[in-house]
């Protein structure tokens, strides 16, 4: 060491020494500097920048051969040296600032390749080596970088943010890599925004940088990365998109179309990156929308004889076309959810930036292409698998309205079908039914609605998406059209602004497609019947019974339309022409009804299941339209068909292959002539509900209720008790024999007992302990006048208590 430290000419040959160690087996070079720079008793003129400038000059020396272990680059000694050193000039009275006399050197030496090669290495290195190296590279990047970028070309600066998009993962594990890659992105920023060759830079990032650039953005919003990268990450995006879709490159792309690069790219890319381009690609089309309309002056001509308007229009036939290319773009993905979520991201853009325009013709093919493959989806989500494609898909239908009613509404016979067969959507759906049913409100068109929704309904429609009746049948009544709300919605929209024009012919027109479904209902049990009596007098198997099945499920669903149609129509207030016209229709198609509940309750059961099943869900159906019309006062609140129907329907609930909804419209039905008959009747009926819950709840039947469960088919009981409770308790304290009341309340002690013995969390024991709550929470229940036998039970039940 001695020898190094005799002159100042001595040390700086050391350095510059060709090879290192500059003598076999002595120190090297760095650690001649160190200790050189640690010995304040040696004095070498200007030694600090002498150090520094030899520092500077090995790290641009060894940038090509970063990753070799002998590299300064990954050699912490030289950067604690560089820091040691710039710090101490920095803070020590010196005369010389430190830009005087450091920036000469920086002109020498220039600092981008070194940051090149510097993040070139991250990769290779362990967590311990970044630990070590990171931090104190940063802080001479701090100075350095600051007062040389100047000097810095912007293709450089665009290698260097390059590099950055190459290594960002690595910025989660390290904060000061974050400040590092800040630092350049706040400079290539700066540098494009000043530069005069953007187009040159573009065609630079497309061609090496694009696919870094789309894989960093596409973790904005991650969870999983910490905020100062995100922040670090709109950086990114702002100054990667700002290159795609500067001023220059914009303003060749009206004119060639050169943002086609752009796509021809993420076209290629998507079999590989199809998830990351999706979350990117609706980001990336609202900032080339305010782009256009922030440039719109200097991107589209506009002379003295044409209006804003027309410049307005431009814009929008610009960002259409872009909405084309990303439409275009989306149909080389695979069909997944977060496909048909990136559509309907990107339709919510055209909709709030009022993009679309019906002359456009550019911007009206992607979105008809959008319409029907959304309606394409849409009678594919009944499918296994495919159902979590349904609520992006209805949110795609939503948008197109909110676009446009036109875009949708020629295709909305297409679409009822599907959605009628469509599961899990209720929710997601139900914004979509309303902006229909606000269209039809504001054209004073519900008429033309409620015919669509029943037209939807017909047997060709339910053949040609789901071949097995029934389960489109359990999908139909779980689907947005007969869901509770859109009922509510349509039930109110009909009562209060279908024109009084419209009224009657509404009236016949829906009424029509009632008596023509019973029609058909009642030609094929006929059919099915006859030919049932010749096969088995020749021996033949019967033929398939899909389409009884197929029109006992469209008159059902067709009914539960109808009957909010009208029960909506006669709660208006009409003239007494209007009033006489509809109420005549109304009777008649009551009068159908009540024949139709006959002629089926009543007719010997055939022996095919499938015949059973569509003969009692086409009587449910018309049950149900009959017990709806009267309670709604429309007619006649007695039966024209006196006891036999009443008869009947108490001999049907006994048989054991009754459907439980029929047996649940019979007892209805039952209860809601028991204020209208006399009281043998009344006691008749009474008897005969109670007897079915007794038998299968408390009674010998009492395994049923600990038998059911979500997915088993269960017996009405219960449901049959709730219904009592609600609507039908008065009128059984009004009977004047006080045996039913009580034995109604021993049933709801028993109940309540029962549940107690079934596991906590079961369906059965949560409903049963619903309902009795709501029996006793009832201020109808307490103030009943023949309270006085519940309390006298109550008194007998607790007396065992007092002993």
């Amino acid at each position: 060491m001695s020898s190094y430290t005799q002159t100042s000419q001595n040390f700086v040959r050391a350095l510059k020494a060709s090879t290192d160690p500059p003598h076999p087996g002595g120190l090297q070079k760095i650690e001649i500097a160190q200790l050189t720079w640690d010995n304040t008793s040696f004095a070498v003129p200007n030694k600090g920048e002498v150090i520094i400038d030899w520092i500077l000059t090995r790290l641009l020396k060894d940038k090509h051969d970063a990753e070799s272990k002998s590299s300064a680059i990954a050699d912490t000694r030289f950067w604690i040296l560089m820091n040691s050193i710039i710090t101490h000039q920095m803070s020590s009275n010196v005369a010389r600032p430190t830009k005087v006399w450091l920036l000469p050197l920086l002109n020498r030496t220039p600092i981008a390749p070194i940051m090149l090669a510097y993040l070139g290495i991250l990769e290779k290195l362990d967590n311990i080596q970044m630990r070590c190296l990171c931090p104190i590279a940063q802080k001479c990047f701090d100075i350095l970088w600051p007062l040389s970028v100047h000097r810095f070309t912007p293709d450089l600066l665009l290698d260097c943010f390059g590099s950055v998009l190459a290594v960002f993962e690595m910025c989660t594990a390290d904060e000061n890599l974050a400040r590092t890659y800040s630092m350049i992105v706040a400079s290539y920023q700066a540098a494009l925004e000043n530069s005069s060759i953007k187009r040159k830079l573009y065609v630079s990032f497309i061609g090496s940088y694009l696919d870094s650039w789309v894989q960093c953005i596409s973790g904005i919003g991650r969870a999983d990365i910490e905020v100062t990268c995100q922040s670090l990450l709109e950086n990114i995006y702002a100054a990667g998109f700002d290159t795609i879709f500067n001023i220059d490159t914009l303003r060749q792309t009206q004119d060639s179309h050169s943002e086609d690069k752009f796509f021809d790219f993420l076209v290629k890319s998507m079999p590989a990156s199809s998830a990351r381009i999706l979350t990117i690609t609706p980001r990336i089309f609202r900032s080339y929308v305010q782009c256009i309309h922030k440039y719109r002056g200097t991107l589209f001509s506009l002379d003295s004889s044409q209006s804003f308007e027309r410049l307005i229009g431009q814009v929008k036939v610009a960002g259409m076309r872009f909405f084309a290319s990303c439409s275009n773009l989306l149909d080389c993905a695979a069909e997944d959810t977060q496909l048909w979520s990136t559509r309907a991201a990107l339709l919510a853009i055209v909709d709030s930036e009022k993009l679309y325009s019906a002359t456009d013709q550019v911007g009206r093919h992607p979105v008809s292409h959008s319409r029907e493959l959304a309606i394409s989806a849409l009678g594919e989500s009944w499918q296994t698998g495919r159902s979590s494609v349904a609520s992006p898909v209805i949110s795609v239908l939503e948008t197109l309205v909110r676009i446009d009613y036109d875009i949708i509404g020629p295709s909305l016979p297409k679409i009822l079908p599907r959605l009628l067969a469509a599961q899990n959507i209720s929710t997601n759906a139900l914004p979509f039914l309303d902006l229909i049913l606000e269209y039809h409100v504001k054209t004073r068109t519900l008429n033309s609605y409620a015919l669509s929704i029943l037209s939807a309904l017909s047997d060709h429609h339910i053949l040609s998406s789901i071949k097995d009746p029934r389960f489109f049948y359990d999908l139909a009544l779980s689907s947005p059209v007969f869901s509770a709300d859109h009922l509510e919605h349509f039930s109110r929209s009909v009562h209060n602004f279908i024109t009084p024009g419209q009224v009657v012919q509404t009236t016949r027109e829906v009424l029509m497609v009632f008596t023509d479904a019973w029609s058909r209902c009642q030609e094929n049990f006929v059919q099915k019947r006859l030919t049932a009596k010749k096969k088995r007098g020749t021996g033949n198997s019967a033929p398939a019974n899909s389409d009884a099945e197929t029109l006992a499920v469209v008159f059902s669903l067709a009914t539960r339309i109808i009957s909010v149609i009208l029960l909506a129509i006669a709660g208006q207030s009409l003239s007494e022409t209007t009033r006489s016209d509809v109420d005549l229709l109304i009777k008649e198609a009551q009068k159908v009804a009540t024949r139709a509940s006959f002629d089926l309750l009543g007719s010997q059961q055939p022996e095919n299941h499938s015949i059973v099943w569509a003969q009692q869900t086409t009587a449910t159906a018309a049950l149900r339209f009959d017990y709806g019309l009267k309670r709604s006062g429309c007619v006649n609140q007695s039966n024209q068909d006196g006891g036999n129907l009443l008869s009947v329907m108490l001999q049907v609930v006994q048989e054991e292959n009754t459907l439980p909804e029929l047996t649940l419209e019979i007892f209805r039905s039952l209860l809601g002539e028991m204020i209208n008959e006399n009281d043998s009747h009344s006691a008749s009926v009474l008897n005969s509900v109670l007897s079915y819950l007794e038998w299968h709840l408390v009674g010998e039947g009492r395994m049923a209720l600990s038998k059911l469960g979500n997915d088993e088919k269960h017996t009405p009981a219960l449901d049959i008790l709730h219904l009592l409770i609600k609507r039908w308790m008065a009128d059984i304290d009004l009977v004047p024999s006080t045996q039913y009341l009580a034995r109604f309340l021993q049933l709801v002690f028993n109940i309540h007992h029962i549940s107690h013995q079934l596991p906590t969390t079961s369906a059965p024991r949560v409903q049963a302990n619903n309902i009795v709550g709501e029996l006793f929470c009832s201020a109808q229940f307490w103030e009943l006048p023949n309270l006085r036998v519940f309390l006298t039970l109550v008194d007998e039940r607790t007396s065992l208590l007092d002993r």
